[in-house]
């Protein structure tokens, strides 16, 4: 009898998720490790940022996608550890994987580019509670000038790729048609 090869995909973006479905092919054992339970869709990041999109929206169960073959699996777990010479990996809460194939797929991170200052007074967008902090700051800034407790606010996109680019139309998009029609303020003397 002829055994399966044993793979370890680490990380469930674009490229772990490819990866898993090239192998699941192949009739390998896949086991897909994430540390969540979910793959998110970043292109649209942006959407969920400014309220276009709910967090259901641009991410998937990693579960209902390894469903797809008998031979793959899906663990959530953070990765602690590589054992190369042990052909394991570690994780997390102590527990871990043998593999006879490993493949990191752990994605991308900010790059604050060594920039002071940055990384304390910006707002990421990489992942969903990314995404999902600069929504609850719009928002409650947003409400903040609807009470009259707040005169306006500024943002300031940096980064000019195809996030930034669109982040910046859609509060463009938000400032010219959506605002005048929901953020009306509120006097104590007149009702809202």
């Amino acid at each position: 009898m002829v055994q399966r090869a044993r793979v370890v995909v680490v990380g469930a973006g674009f490229a772990g998720l490819a990866a898993t479905k090239e192998l699941a092919r192949t009739g390998a054992l896949v086991t897909l490790v994430d540390r969540n339970p979910y793959a998110t869709f970043q292109p649209l990041l942006y959407q969920v940022a400014t309220a276009g999109m709910g967090a259901s929206d641009v991410s998937y169960p990693i579960r209902t996608f390894t469903a797809r073959w008998p031979n793959v699996r899906s663990r959530r777990a953070g990765l602690s550890k590589v054992l190369p010479g042990e052909r394991r990996v570690e994780f997390e809460d102590g527990s871990g994987l043998d593999y006879d194939y490993l493949v990191l797929a752990t994605g991308v991170t900010t790059n604050w580019l060594g920039v002071s200052g940055a990384q304390d007074n910006a707002l990421p967008i990489y992942s969903l509670r990314d995404a999902a902090a600069v929504r609850d700051r719009l928002g409650q800034q947003l409400e903040d000038i609807a009470l009259g407790r707040r005169q306006s606010t500024h943002v300031v996109v940096v980064g000019g790729g195809a996030t930034g680019v669109e982040m910046a139309g859609t509060l463009a998009e938000l400032r010219r048609r959506t605002l005048p029609l929901t953020i009306r303020r509120s006097h104590p003397a007149r009702p809202a």
